[in-house]
């Protein structure tokens, strides 16, 4: 909630700050580092299609390639 003649100010440093200290506390148990590399991994996937779309390839060319990163993903989740 604003107050009138407040302004919310939050740089970049902070906000990635933020996150940094968030994502240590997290990963402090197996399952935290699993879900801090399970969203970074999907983050990275996601800029990956994002960037294909916008040079040009289909959208079936990108939903292939994050499937591929899903399956490697879920391959990898299996053998543990």
């Amino acid at each position: 909630m604003a107050f009138p003649g407040t302004r919310a100010r939050w740089s970049k440093r902070a906000m990635w700050s933020d996150c940094a200290a968030t994502s240590s506390a997290i990963a402090t148990t197996p399952a935290g580092r699993e879900a801090v590399l399970m969203v970074s991994e999907k983050v990275a996937a996601a800029f990956e299609a994002l960037a294909s779309l916008l040079s040009g390839a289909t959208p079936a060319a990108a939903v292939q390639r994050y499937r591929q990163h899903a399956a490697a993903n879920a391959k990898r989740l299996s053998a543990n």
